[in-house]
């Protein structure tokens, strides 16, 4: 769980101080809270980030030590510390005070260092019980002495305390190793910072990346053209309707004299209907061809500009440094490839298209009514200034609004994806309606600026409405002030006038939308812009590393980030051909972060690891990680086949899948199959026995 050390072992329990403490001392944790500076207020991260394997393992176990169960199930809790640590927890947690009335079944694998704790004793093998009984008798049974390895490490080490284990070790090259993940701990207080959330109008650049993303200027001025063609052909449908119905007012055209009211006739020619109807179904056509190709191009070039703004987010993720996922929740990557991903797909070039549409249409409005009504010009800026200014207050609110409903959405995507992962932990501490009630504070707190958006968009409809019946009065008082305006010129006048409201009004809230869904693209964009692995280098030879090349380790200093301190420092050793050699140190010493290293998953700050003659800072990052292997401490499998996890590039021949799974002793339970193919393996959840298997199988 995403929370401080003392909240994941309390997991909603109350707080009893005196237990509290017995249970850290139980359990080997005092020794690490030493090395945060928090100590037991440090925040673990997502899926216990900052802690190593072994830490995990024991958090694990101190929350389960501490909740008032009377009956505890540990699975293979010793598998991820060391001997000593593994003493430890059977002294002083299983055999200590704190288990007194309790029950716990221990699956293990440490069976020299249980058995003689042990009460009842249950072996089993293939899903089989093979042997039950009590310590003294089980111990007499050939088949279980037989399926013991007697190549299994012997965990009965000396009585000595933890304290003095973390404290005591002296021998060098351990003691380099051992220094350094306590410290990158120590530095790591904070570190999932809190989601970054601009403030203020969206940047030009996140426009200018969008546009780019469509295709660049020349697409944004076709764009524009078939967009201006269009509304010129509306507003010629209205002017020739116009024509058309005021040609027939001119038959008998009436002057009538204010002195003498003498009138005079005067005949005026007419078009032919048939003129008139070319000429209106003429601008039609040219209005729908241009509106459905407007629609068409920008439709089409938006698709594309998705296509590559995604394409480019998911190749900026893959190749970020371990870093930035170890400091970034997995609901903010969601968010962004979920829900930011699917507003730049469908609501982006949408606002963008009736936006511009909108615009143009009040640019239409105002030099079409301004042609006929020359006075209208100055009441349509009176207006737009009014409008204006509503406008900036509304687009303000409402583009910080949705910043903070974006930047909400995270926090639910983490709890979903803490609550999924450890659904079986919830539900064996009984702890569901905590979540529950989590994830619905959540929710709401998402609501609220939804809830406000929607009342901004009250407060402007209101304001624009009663802006908008001014102008409308403001032409009527202009037409009846300008006798020489014929019945058809004020009927055409008035129509656009009120279509004016309706277009501003929207324009309005297209401009806001326009903001909002930029927010979107730049949230993608803060994601494009991550600092990438270094990718080239020298190609190695094909047959490097070879069977007869050595591995040197100098002075290598490596830190996970250059604002903290060095996760290994002066690290040096050799390894001769064909050598097996062993890392040794405690629970969160660092270990995992030398192999880290072999794969540049950490880069050196100083020193250099040479593989075969070659210096692997210098090689290409793909050559390099496509000739290593590694048997990770959390495995992982795909969902897909046995055949697929241990071949996924299938390179290899049944035959040698089947030798694979039989020097690691997976081969019978798959022998009635007829493939490996044919025996699907879901995706990863916890850690396995039959995971690690697989990714030993995948090593081999």
């Amino acid at each position: 769980m995403s929370a401080t050390i003392r909240d994941n072992i309390l997991f909603g329990s109350p707080m009893n101080e005196r237990r509290y403490k017995d249970v850290l001392e139980a359990c080997a944790l005092n020794p690490d809270l030493k090395q945060f500076e928090l100590g037991e207020d440090t925040e673990v991260g997502e899926k216990g980030t900052v802690l190593s394997g072994g830490q995990k393992a024991r958090l694990a176990l101190a929350r389960a030590v501490y909740s008032p169960a009377r009956t505890i199930l540990g699975d293979d809790v010793l598998s991820a510390v060391d001997s000593h640590t593994a003493q430890h927890l059977v002294n002083k947690c299983f055999k200590g005070p704190l288990m007194r009335h309790r029950t716990i079944v221990l699956v293990t694998h440490a069976v020299d260092l249980c058995l003689p704790v042990a009460s009842y004793v249950v072996s089993m093998d293939a899903g089989s019980v093979i042997s039950v009984g009590s310590p003294t008798e089980i111990s007499l049974e050939e088949e279980f002495i037989a399926k013991l390895d007697p190549k299994a490490s012997n965990h009965n080490v000396s009585q000595v305390s933890i304290e003095s284990i973390a404290e005591g070790q002296t021998d060098a090259a351990v003691a380099a190793v051992c220094d350094d993940e306590y410290r990158r701990r120590q530095e790591s207080l904070r570190l999932i910072k809190d989601e970054t959330q601009l403030e203020g109008a969206v940047a030009p650049k996140t426009y200018l990346m969008y546009f780019r993303a469509m295709g660049g200027f020349e697409i944004a001025c076709v764009s524009l053209s078939l967009f201006v063609i269009a509304q010129a052909a509306e507003v010629g449908v209205a002017y020739a309707l116009r024509e058309w119905s005021s040609s027939y007012d001119h038959l008998h055209d009436i002057e009538t004299n204010r002195w003498n009211h003498v009138a005079r006739y005067s005949e005026h020619k007419t078009r032919s209907t048939d003129y008139w109807m070319r000429l209106y179904c003429t601008m039609a056509v040219i209005n729908l061809v241009f509106s459905g190709a407007r629609f068409a191009f920008f439709s089409w070039r938006s698709v594309i500009a998705s296509r590559v703004i995604y394409q480019s987010l998911v190749t900026r993720l893959l190749r970020a440094p371990i870093r930035f996922f170890d400091s970034t929740p997995q609901g903010r990557i969601l968010n962004r490839l979920s829900k930011d991903v699917e507003v730049i797909d469908q609501q982006t070039a949408n606002s963008l298209m009736f936006l511009l549409l909108e615009v143009l249409g009040v640019f239409g409005v105002i030099i079409t009514v301004t042609v006929v009504l020359p006075g209208f010009l100055l009441a349509s800026c009176l207006i737009s200034i009014i409008f204006a200014l509503v406008g900036w207050l509304y687009i303000c609110s409402s583009r910080e609004l949705n910043r903070f409903d974006s930047a909400s959405k995270s926090p639910i995507f983490s709890i979903f994806g803490e609550s999924l992962t450890g659904v079986s932990t919830i539900r064996a501490f009984g702890d569901g309606t905590r979540f529950m009630r989590n994830i619905f504070k959540l929710v709401d707190l998402n609501n609220r600026p939804f809830l406000a958006m929607w009342q901004a968009n009250r407060w402007l409809s209101f304001r624009v409405d009663v802006a908008g019946i001014g102008i409308t009065v403001a032409a009527a008082v202009l037409i009846l002030l300008t006798p020489s305006i014929d019945a058809g010129a004020a009927g055409f006048i008035l129509s656009f006038t009120m279509s004016f409201m309706d277009r501003i009004l929207w324009a309005v809230r297209l401009w806001s939308m326009v903001e909002i869904n930029a927010n979107s693209i730049e949230r993608v964009q803060e994601y494009l812009e991550v600092d990438q692995e270094k990718l080239d280098g020298v190609s190695p030879p094909a047959v490097w590393p070879s069977r007869d090349g050595t591995i040197t380790v100098e002075n290598l200093t490596a830190t996970y980030s250059s604002d903290l301190p060095p996760v290994l420092k002066n690290v040096s050793f050799s390894v001769a051909p064909r050598e097996k050699i062993g890392i040794c140190g405690r629970t969160g010493s660092g270990k995992s972060t030398l192999g880290l290293c072999f794969f540049r998953f950490i880069e050196a700050t100083s020193g250099r690891i040479v593989v075969d003659g070659l210096d692997i800072a210098k090689l290409n990052l793909s050559d390099l990680r496509s000739r290593l292997t590694i048997v990770a401490q959390e495995s992982a499998l795909f969902a897909g086949t046995i055949r697929f996890n241990l071949d996924p590039f299938e390179q290899f021949e049944d035959s040698d899948v089947w030798d694979a799974l039989r020097r690691v002793q997976m081969a019978a339970p798959l022998t009635p199959k007829p493939t490996p193919a044919a025996t699907p393996a879901g995706p990863s959840r916890a850690a396995s026995p039959t995971e690690d298997g697989s990714g030993a199988v995948r090593w081999i």
